[in-house]
């Protein structure tokens, strides 16, 4: 399975993008990252049933697509579950837009410190850096998230490799 944990994307309350562009693209992306340090999961979730289409797939590498209701779910948890978050940086690192569809892709990198589980006496202190790819389409002229893939990452717990798909709810 992928990870989910840092791939929670983009950001204001509605993706302002009437020219299509890297650059606006780019800014929501930095304004959803201004969320996720604030651990703010109310404008996240307004965010993402405003922006993210209601056919919306989040595909995990080498596991099972989720659609909207879920991935949403469970990117609120995750932010949830952290005690602090210390990075959250999205980049785009390419992008393409072909008429009324932009692909890009992009990469995360994302710290936080949190208990891995309720009985654990301290927090432990959590990365992931990765790629990723995006797809997002002109539909009643306002661009929705259509796709966003989880195209692999590296994830660390106390700076040893973890995988997440070895506790419950992992990517």
């Amino acid at each position: 399975k992928g990870t989910l944990i840092a791939v929670g994307l983009l950001g204001s309350m509605s993706i302002s993008m009437a020219q299509g562009d890297k650059a606006s693209l780019q800014k929501t992306l930095n304004q959803y990252c201004g969320y996720t340090l604030k651990k703010d999961t109310a404008a996240i979730e307004k965010y993402i049933l405003a922006n993210f289409s209601t056919d919306f797939k989040f595909i995990i590498k080498n596991g099972p697509a989720m659609n909207r209701a879920d991935w949403m779910k469970q990117e609120l948890l995750q932010i949830k579950m952290a005690e602090k978050i210390t990075v959250m940086q999205i980049m785009i690192t390419s992008f393409k837009r072909s008429g009324n569809i932009i692909s890009a892709g992009y990469v995360v990198h994302f710290a936080a410190t949190g208990k891995m589980d309720t009985k654990a006496a301290k927090a432990s202190k959590m990365t992931f850096d990765g790629p990723g790819t995006m797809s997002l389409k002109v539909k009643g002229g306002k661009w929705w998230f259509i796709e966003i893939k989880d195209t692999g990452g590296k994830m660390t717990v106390d700076g040893k490799p973890f995988d997440p798909s070895t506790i419950a709810g992992g990517g």
